[in-house]
């Protein structure tokens, strides 16, 4: 026998198929046996943030992605998936299956500009997946990147009403902006304010510790109510600014683009082929006329402009690695194959790094090239490093 549990409550009234009498003499009580059949399918989403459609490994690219790759070799492999093209209102469509003006997030959370399709805020009328699937018993996480309400609310002195526990969400333990340091974040756990567990000397990291508690939340669940589905929410912070990783992943990339962005968008274009992403007779288009020719680059430009596609290559590979960690959770409890998992990036690579790439993601609000190259060079062994917020040039 196993209880049925629905909106937290064992063997839900409706669905009780014993008979209740004047007297418990005259009655029966009968507990609903749950069947295989029963068992709802769980379902994870893992969204990235700024990752380029060719950037990932099972789509082209050499950057190594091999838990990625294992999810798009046993699953499906989209070509033709659109997104809204920026973070918030990509999440609110995600979240909501609403066209995101319909929703109230016609572009980033922060912009509010008195337009019904720019509220500022989910608009309340539109249930997010967490509210539905938790009126059918699911228990409902989300970790890592919210950015789903007004900047103007993100301390947790509240409101709460556009937090994900006012949005379907059992528990959260993530940021609630746009993007946040990996090695300093601004941390919230439910509807407070909290410190990372470790400093970045003790080798702390927000990555690790968004996959941390995506699998803690998972162990207390199964473990308390193994036959409740569940629904988890895990969004990452990376590849966002600031490119942070520690050292060994930078290395393992190191010298991978000396040959410069005009050669290694041409090798990603014919993988792409190969492994049957796009047609075999597709053109590559031309260079974008922003981007300069690579070999017409000075031998510091060229030296810069690949350590920082290294460090944000080090970046992914260690996101990977964190995924992986919680896809082999799910394999050791039992729940793998009983699980529909989505992976998929809010929007496409970003060129908030503007020509010369930035040693700080700050200094990109500023729109200013002045001395980054400069800059770059003067810092060029500290990229990655929590001192520093990186991100690469637009080409």
């Amino acid at each position: 026998m196993a209880n049925k549990r629905r909106n937290g409550h064992a063997n839900d009234p409706q669905d009780f198929e014993g008979y209740a009498g004047f007297t418990v003499k005259d009655s029966q009580f009968k507990y609903r046996e749950e069947s295989v059949r029963d068992k709802k399918t769980n379902v994870v989403y893992i969204v990235l943030d700024d990752v380029g459609f060719a950037q990932l490994e099972g789509f082209g690219s050499d950057i190594h992605t091999p838990n990625i790759r294992k999810l798009a070799d046993r699953g499906l492999r989209y070509n033709n998936f659109h997104t809204t093209a920026i973070c918030s209102a990509t999440r609110a469509s995600l979240l909501t299956g609403a066209n995101h003006h319909a929703a109230g997030v016609a572009t980033v959370i922060d912009t509010a500009t008195g337009y019904p399709n720019a509220l500022g805020h989910l608009d309340p009328q539109y249930a997010t997946i967490a509210q539905i699937l938790k009126e059918e018993g699911y228990a409902t996480f989300a970790v890592g990147k919210w950015h789903l309400a007004p900047l103007e609310d993100a301390s947790d002195q509240g409101p709460f009403e556009n937090w994900p526990l006012s949005k379907g969400f059992d528990k959260f333990y993530g940021f609630m902006e746009g993007y946040t340091d990996q090695y300093t974040p601004s941390l919230i756990q439910d509807n407070s304010a909290v410190r990372p567990p470790k400093t970045p000397e003790e080798g702390y990291h927000l990555s690790e510790d968004l996959a941390d508690h995506a699998i803690h939340y998972l162990f207390q669940q199964t473990n308390s109510y193994p036959g409740q589905p569940f629904f988890l929410y895990l969004a990452f912070g990376a590849g966002h600014a600031p490119h942070q990783v520690p050292e060994k992943y930078i290395k393992a990339y190191e010298g991978q683009f000396d040959k410069g962005w005009d050669e290694v968008r041409k090798d990603w274009f014919e993988r792409q082929k190969a492994l049957g992403i796009i047609p075999e007779d597709a053109t590559l288009t031309d260079r974008n006329k922003y981007v300069d020719a690579w070999d017409d680059l000075s031998e510091d430009q060229k030296k810069l402009y690949a350590r920082y596609m290294e460090v944000f290559a080090g970046f992914l590979t260690h996101t990977d690695e964190q995924i992986g960690r919680v896809i082999d959770y799910l394999e050791k409890i039992g729940e793998r194959e009983n699980t529909v998992i989505v992976l998929l990036s809010d929007n496409g690579a970003s060129a908030e790094g503007g020509y010369h790439g930035r040693v700080s993601d700050e200094s990109t609000l500023l729109w200013q090239d002045d001395d980054e190259l400069e800059f770059g060079l003067k810092h060029i062994d500290d990229l990655g490093k929590y001192e520093t917020g990186p991100h690469y040039p637009i080409g």
